[in-house]
């Protein structure tokens, strides 16, 4: 049986190859956790269910793995908004339309 190094040189090989094969040349396999996380987040996920499932003790940490889009944002802002009756909030110009 071969080595931990054996395995992790032979994955490797795979994933540039595979990489290269689809144009993403710098494709690393840790960005997938970001975009597992981002994906989680946007998905309606909480940031508390992402640090769980990637196994980070800091709550920090996850933030920093977790990109939230604009329509994500602007669907919270929106649901703040119905809370209080306050009709359409806009998200990016710098307040309330």
């Amino acid at each position: 049986m071969g080595s931990t190094d054996d395995f992790i040189c032979d994955f490797l090989r795979f994933w540039n190859a595979a990489g290269q094969s689809v144009g993403l040349n710098d494709l690393r396999v840790h960005d997938l956790r970001h975009s597992f996380a981002s994906a989680l987040v946007n998905a309606g996920g909480t940031l508390y269910d992402a640090q769980r499932l990637l196994g980070h003790s800091s709550s920090r940490m996850t933030e920093r793995y977790a990109h939230l889009t604009l329509s994500r944002l602007t669907n919270a802002a929106s649901d703040v908004s119905n809370h209080f009756n306050l009709g359409q909030l806009a998200i990016g110009n710098g307040g309330p339309a």
